[in-house]
């Protein structure tokens, strides 16, 4: 892709981007003081989005983790024949796989947890599903169904060929409270990524894949927003859309109970940035989202996702607190492997190739403690010198206090992912910020799952402070963090309460 850059000015959109960037990286603490967490303050969080109708809705199948556990971790995967379905409606469990309630922490004050990582629980992007008739469907964690929308135009967006099936993906800003100014684009947006790579595996475990393609949106591309009743559309990210074809009749819809929701006020320049995408309307196919891991634990599928966490602390604290342990070499190899797979879409893609990971370890075999360039093709440790996980925890934005655990220097693996923003957007216009933020949620999806299957936490990130962090990396002054994954052994176990259906 060529960059939209023809003169020796940026023009107005570079500009809007390159200054949202600094406020995140280089800027951070300077141009916006730090985050104070409120937690009287109002978000949108834990709402229904507007027009979902929870008085009736499509019940979801039960049972995907009794499924999931008879798939070996990585290669296992549920067989179709054709158009067979030997296990009933795959789309549903697949849902469910990606995006149902699995358990919760009776001690975490952030609940419930699902496959996938959140700011705080917060969850701010929503799944919606478009049948091949045009209807749409919200799909609720709790109620386990997908509750119709009555508030929309029409069928969302050109449909895409053979009357497919369409599941968006759309991020509600507003699910993150004010105080977290513009970072909540950023989060909002890696979260896209991360929910991407979720459906994508899922999709992948149960025969769906080879039938799916993603649409990326293209500028201004609000026309899925306006037909799925998403108003003010201002608080909603552009869509991600997977189409998929072959799959059976829908369901029939019944009776549910359920509640409404509210507004909020308009978060104007996050917006913008948001606005401003690379996507040209194509549906590209969906590659496979996991990688060859020819040494991995023994474990089941099922498990592994039960196991994913973003970190604990005892009797509702804040924060995550770890041990140190040694590892096997696969802990750095394998999250290597899940983190550099390349996303779907050519645009995603391209932009994707231009960031950097960067892991810095210790106490894993036959990789002495420092830091390492990962690439696709191999891991290479930085000259001497090098940063370690103790040199790096002074510089994470949520110290150890008496209310919040911070063992940034007990991590096995410390991850980040880096981009020269400037650059980026010289060559592949403004639009490449926001494809960087689903690019680097999609290879934190991947490590979170990596640390899982080796019982790791795993905790996705944008606390780091650029201006001391990004030298100890190595990394050129120009470099901004776009994510950062804590991953080691968590020192506190509990009961977990089950709420897998």
């Amino acid at each position: 892709m060529t960059s939209a850059h023809t003169g020796s000015r940026p023009d107005p959109a570079h500009r809007l981007v390159l200054r949202f960037a600094h406020r995140q990286g280089a800027g951070k603490g300077v141009v916006d003081a730090p985050i104070r967490l409120d937690p009287a303050a109002p978000d949108t969080s834990g709402q229904l989005p507007p027009g979902a109708d929870p008085r009736r809705g499509k019940p979801l199948p039960r049972g995907a983790h009794d499924l999931l556990a008879e798939l070996a971790y990585p290669a296992g995967r549920i067989a179709r024949s054709g158009s067979a379905q030997p296990h009933g409606d795959p789309l549903g469990l697949a849902l469910q796989t990606a995006f149902g309630l699995l358990r919760r922490e009776t001690c975490n004050p952030y609940n419930d947890h699902r496959a996938h990582p959140s700011v705080r629980s917060k969850f701010p992007v929503h799944t919606f599903v478009t049948e091949p008739d045009g209807r749409s469907f919200w799909h609720d964690p709790y109620r386990v169904a997908l509750l119709p929308l009555t508030d929309g135009s029409g069928p969302p967006g050109e449909a895409p060929p053979g009357g497919a099936t369409r599941i968006h993906l759309v991020g509600r800003y507003t699910h993150l409270p004010a105080y977290y100014r513009p970072l909540r684009g950023s989060l909002t947006e890696a979260e896209l990524g991360i929910n991407l790579r979720s459906l994508a595996l899922a999709l992948d475990l149960f025969g769906l894949r080879e039938s799916a393609a993603l649409r990326l949106p293209g500028p201004g591309d609000t026309a899925v927003l306006d037909a799925l009743g998403l108003r003010p559309t201002h608080e909603w990210t552009l869509p991600l859309t997977v189409s998929l074809g072959g799959l059976p009749a829908p369901g029939a819809e019944r009776a549910l109970a359920g509640e409404g929701v509210p507004d909020d006020a308009e978060p104007a320049e996050i917006t913008a940035v948001n606005r401003t995408q690379n996507g040209d309307g194509r549906y590209e196919p969906l590659p496979p989202s996991l990688p060859d891991l020819p040494d991995a634990p023994p474990t089941d599928w099922a498990d592994v996702l039960w196991r994913r966490t973003s970190g604990r602390m005892p009797r509702g604290l804040s924060g995550m607190n770890g041990r140190r342990r040694p590892a096997p070499a696969t802990a750095l190899t394998d999250g290597a492997a899940w983190a550099t797979v390349e996303p779907p879409g050519a645009a995603l893609a391209a932009v994707a190739s231009r960031l950097r990971l960067t892991a810095v370890v210790q106490d894993i075999e036959g990789h002495p403690a420092g830091t390492y360039r990962v690439r696709r093709d191999g891991i290479t440790r930085v000259p001497e010198g090098a940063a370690t996980p103790a040199d790096l925890e002074p510089h994470y934005g949520y110290p150890l206090t008496t209310g919040n655990g911070c063992d940034v220097r007990h991590a096995t693996a410390l991850w980040f992912v880096t981009a020269d923003v400037a650059s980026l957007v010289a060559e592949h216009g403004p639009g490449a910020w926001t494809l960087a933020q689903y690019a680097a949620g999609w290879a934190a999806q991947g490590l979170g799952l990596s640390a899982a299957a080796h019982r790791h936490y795993a905790r996705p990130t944008r606390a780091f402070k650029d201006a001391p962090t990004v030298p100890l990396l190595g990394l050129a002054p120009s470099e901004t963090i776009l994510l950062a994954v804590v991953t080691g052994t968590g020192r506190y176990l509990e009961p977990l309460l089950d709420l897998r259906l």
